[in-house]
């Protein structure tokens, strides 16, 4: 008897979870209706799926608006979750708007935390989705399979994204991420197993999380965000369609094999000013890279520890001017260099920092004072190339236990600097340089247009070089990018004007923003946003170049 009554009251609490998944229903602003569960002892409440089983597959098609409050029984509620609800019939968890495959798009508002598990599972006709910043978390399955995804934007708050949140999104291949502080992956619990090509990480950020982009072999470009302190372990292993990465100078640690594996990756572009050293050759973020050019940039005041160690493709490194001192085993084992200038900031170069570099036998130093070596610093005999009047310190240094061959190089360099069109821009800083010296060189747009590059490929303006021979800098322009207004799309309106950082479009099919100063130089880029914060920038007046599908317009913005 007792055992028949048991079943009688599970088959009866089966009937009931599974009937009463949701507390009322109302009419959406698009005009859809959506069900929403009341959460307990709150007035906070979470959009849930209307029923279990194949019966509620797409109850939604079209575009859905989520309102931010709902009003039912006399009650206003907060609208702050995509709920799943359990079936236990089933055993399953069903998503808010769990196969809803008409569904196309969503707004989701700003009162909204969490989405939760397999909040849009199956919903294959939706092509894109911005994660508002009140989002803190996003469940496991949350976008699975949604096949016609092709962008997706995350939020500044989120701190957790469940397994799998995103896999086989077989058409995503733009992830904007702006989490400030989002926890980490692992590589067998990852969100993105996605054809993603371009990641572009905010300003916003802090961290980038450790297997972030782990394995995701389709990546060719990734911009990381000035804000950036910490490149968490493994965040980019695998990537082997990854040919060049650019570090900020906001970087202080990057995380053990950050990059390994990324079999394609020639060109490290390194600009952190202060990046902490790597312990060992094992602990390289760019261990067993095929990185030919390193470009160590002008901001630059130390590299690190086993910084390159190892990397047998290096061919051709550049030293920015800050630089003031060389790790430890920085460039070890990097047996294809053949040659190295170091500037005049250098001060101390570490222990075995180039050794196992069997064919570097031409190092020039523009110290005029030597800086201090560790042991066994270099391995093989060479010229060594000095300024002038400075042959005979370094001849009393420990520079001598390495080069036998010293020369002096007293004659002044010719830095010639042109403009490829006079219409477009002029430029300056032509003239005599002495050996080792810096030069700056300008170049300058004219109205309506701006810099684009130098001959050799550097955007830098103005650009400060370090003169070693004569050398000749042209300067590009392009027509129809400068500070002035282009209203090609007289209805494009954003607000405030003036601002103290926050603007705000009227219109969301923005794809790109780029902020351009008074020299036409772009020092701010944003992807698919209508909100955006230009409040790290100096206070002046400044243009926006604006890509919308229907064609671009540049308006000024005053930033006070």
């Amino acid at each position: 008897m007792r055992k028949g009554l048991l079943t009688l009251v599970l088959a009866l609490t089966a009937v009931l979870q599974t009937a009463w998944a949701y507390d009322f229903s109302a009419t959406s602003p698009s005009g859809h209706t959506l069900y929403y569960e009341i959460i307990s002892g709150t007035t906070n409440v979470g959009v849930v799926r209307p029923g279990t089983g194949s019966t509620y597959d797409n109850y939604v098609t079209g575009n859905v608006v989520i309102p931010a409050t709902v009003t039912y029984g006399g009650t206003t509620y907060n609208v702050t979750e995509l709920r799943s609800i359990y079936d236990v019939s089933s055993g399953y968890d069903y998503g808010s708007f769990e196969s809803c495959s008409g569904l196309t798009s969503v707004t989701i508002p700003n009162s909204v935390t969490s989405i939760g598990d397999d909040a849009f599972r199956g919903c294959i006709g939706l092509t894109s989705v911005t994660i508002p910043n009140s989002v803190d978390s996003i469940g496991h399955g949350a976008f699975w399979g949604c096949s016609s995804l092709t962008s997706v934007t995350i939020g500044n708050s989120v701190i957790s994204i469940g397994d799998n949140a995103f896999y086989y999104c077989t058409g995503l291949t733009t992830l904007n991420f702006n989490a400030i502080n989002c926890g980490d992956f692992s590589s067998s619990h990852h969100p993105f197993y996605c054809p993603i090509t371009t990641i572009n990480i905010g300003d916003s950020v802090q961290r980038i999380p450790e297997y972030f982009a782990y394995n995701l072999d389709s990546l060719t470009s990734v911009t990381i965000g000035n804000s950036v302190t910490s490149i968490g372990s493994s965040a980019f292993w695998g990537c082997s369609g990854l040919t060049s990465i650019t570090i900020p100078n906001s970087v202080t640690s990057i995380g053990s094999s950050a990059f390994s594996g990324c079999i394609g990756l020639t060109t490290l572009n390194f600009n952190a000013i202060n990046c902490s050293d790597f312990s060992n050759y094992s602990d390289s973020p760019f261990y067993n890279c095929p990185i030919t050019t390193i470009n160590i940039g002008d901001s630059v005041q130390r590299i690190p520890a086993y910084f390159a160690y190892n990397l047998e493709s290096l061919t051709s490194v550049t030293i920015g001017n800050s630089v003031t001192s060389i790790g430890s085993f920085a460039f070890s084992g990097c047996s294809s260099l053949t040659s190295v200038t170091i500037p005049n900031s250098v001060t101390s170069i570490g222990e075995s920092a180039f050794s196992g570099c069997n064919n570097l036998r031409d190092v020039t130093s523009l110290a005029v004072t030597p800086p201090t070596l560790g042991t066994t610093v270099f391995s093989v005999a060479g010229i060594l190339k000095v300024p002038c009047g400075s042959l005979s310190a370094y001849r009393y240094s420990a520079w001598l236990d390495y080069f036998t061959i010293m020369e002096e190089i007293c004659d002044n360099m010719t830095i010639t600097v042109t403009s490829a069109n006079e219409s477009m821009g002029t430029v300056s800083g032509s003239g005599e340089y002495a050996f080792g010296t810096l030069a700056t060189i300008t170049a300058t747009p004219n109205e309506g247009y701006r810099f684009v590059s130098w001959n050799d490929g550097n955007t830098d303006n103005p650009r400060t070089i370090t003169v070693t021979e004569d050398a000749t800098y042209i300067a590009s322009f392009e027509e129809g990018v400068g500070i002035e207004s282009r209203d090609m799309l007289s209805e494009l309106a954003f607000y405030p004007n003036p601002t103290s950082g926050i603007i705000t479009f009227n219109r969301n099919d923005i794809i790109k923003v780029e902020v351009l100063d008074a020299m036409g130089r772009t020092v701010e880029v944003y992807e698919n946003a209508y909100t955006i914060d230009i409040s790290k920038l100096a206070k002046g007046y400044y243009a926006m170049r604006i890509t919308t599908a229907e064609g671009v317009a540049v308006r000024k913005v005053i930033r006070k």
